[in-house]
C-alpha cells in the first residue's frame, strides 16, 4: 500500500496509523515503510548500541523470538513487533522527519514517549 510520507488531513494520517496498527505492509512516497517479510529485517540504520542488539536479536529469533514487522524511517528500525512479545520501540530523537514518523507509531502503538529509554517494551494487552 503506497501512503503519503507527510500526511495532510486527518484521514490520511490514520490511513498510516491503521497500517501501522494492524502491521499491514506499506511504503510512503518518503522515507517511511512497514515491511512484514524477514528479507527486509536487515538494516539496522542509527540504532544506538542497546536498542541495535536488541534488534539483531529479535531478527534472528533467539530464545524462540521471531520479529515480524519492522517500521522503518529511512534504513533505521523505529519501531518492530516480535510474535511471542510485542512491540519494541527504540524512544531515541532522530531527525525532524523521523521524529514527525515516531509520533505516528506512538498514536498507532497507543504509546507515550519516554525519552531517555533505548527500548520500551509494549505488552500487546493494553488493559
Amino acid at each position: 500500500m503506497r501512503l503519503q510520507s507527510k500526511p495532510r488531513s486527518w484521514q490520511a494520517a490514520d490511513r498510516l496509523r491503521q497500517a501501522i496498527a494492524h502491521m499491514e505492509p506499506f511504503e510512503t512516497y518518503g522515507s517511511l515503510q512497514g515491511i512484514n517479510e524477514q528479507a527486509g529485517f536487515g538494516r539496522c540504520g542509527q540504532l544506538e548500541d542497546k536498542a541495535r542488539k536488541a534488534f539483531l536479536g529479535h531478527r534472528d529469533g533467539k530464545q524462540g523470538q521471531h520479529m515480524d514487522y519492522v517500521v522503518y524511517s529511512y534504513s533505521t528500525p523505529i519501531a518492530w513487533h516480535v510474535n511471542s512479545q510485542g512491540w519494541f520501540y527504540p524512544d531515541t530523537s532522530y531527525s525532524r522527519t523521523t521524529s514527525a514518523q515516531q509520533t505516528h507509531v506512538r498514536v498507532a502503538l497507543d504509546v507515550s514517549s519516554s525519552r531517555g529509554e533505548h527500548v520500551t517494551y509494549l505488552s500487546e494487552d493494553k488493559s
